[in-house]
């Protein structure tokens, strides 16, 4: 797979060593027990696991739209989502004998959330407590290797500035 939608947004992976559309349908056989992110994706030097939410999306009710934004702000988004999504595609890759993907590359979440009002120190915040919920670093004073090394936050300004030019996001037309 080199290019992929999920919701309004299109994803180009054609710079990507591979790339597997992790959340559909018969891509892994535990989605009644287990959340996945959208994409899985390897580069020569690392595993990406890449979640998109797009509650830009042309057709979003105003509604839903006012409840995202207050399960972002509230961590409800992170603690009952994102961090389940990542953990549970890390584990299912990491106990799977046919993997996906070279589990002994670093790991890291990327999470593009295409909201047009969310800035830049918003997302850092963002990125900031995913690191803690995930966790990247661990207890103190204790040795710690951790199964994501990074993670980060977008909006589609921020990913096109900082991974548009590897694995370059539109929006469809509707």
């Amino acid at each position: 797979m080199t290019v992929s939608v999920e919701g309004n947004l299109l994803f180009d992976f054609s710079s990507a060593v591979r790339s597997t559309k992790f959340d559909e349908e018969g891509a892994h056989g535990l989605t009644h027990c287990m959340k996945a992110v959208d994409f899985l994706v390897e580069t020569h030097d690392a595993v990406l696991l890449i979640e998109a939410k797009d509650p830009d999306h042309p057709l979003a009710q105003a509604r839903d739209v006012a409840v995202f934004a207050q399960e972002l702000q509230s961590s409800v988004l992170t603690a009952r989502e994102l961090v389940p999504k990542c953990r549970d595609t890390f584990i299912y890759e990491w106990c799977c004998q046919d993997r996906a993907v070279d589990i002994n590359k670093p790991w890291k979440y990327l999470v593009l959330i295409a909201l047009s009002a969310l800035r830049p120190p918003e997302l850092i915040v963002l990125s900031d407590g995913l690191r803690r919920s995930l966790p990247v670093a661990g207890p103190p004073g204790q040795r710690w290797q951790p199964f994501v090394q990074d993670c980060q936050v977008f909006n589609l300004q921020t990913w096109s500035k900082s991974l548009g030019a590897l694995f370059p996001v539109t929006r469809l037309q509707q």
